[in-house]
């Protein structure tokens, strides 16, 4: 299956998801400070004019950071 037909059925299920309901996350790493820019990846989610969009947004804070610090995750 290639790349596009893989996002589309992504945005297909995202979209059809009720709100309120707990999503797993799709990849998921033992720590947050494992992050690394070469792992994202964009995900564009279309809709047309007649169907409703919705999105959850989670922020994280690293784990081991003092009580000094602000850093999040978004």
């Amino acid at each position: 299956m290639d790349d596009n037909r893989r996002i589309q059925m992504l945005a297909d299920t995202v979209a059809t998801l009720p709100r309120g309901r707990k999503q797993l996350a799709l990849t998921r790493s033992s720590s947050l400070s494992d992050f690394s820019w070469s792992q994202r990846k964009l995900v564009t989610v279309e809709k047309q004019d007649n169907e409703t969009f919705g999105f959850e947004i989670q922020s994280y804070r690293p784990q081991n950071q003092n009580a000094c610090s602000s850093e999040m995750f978004t």
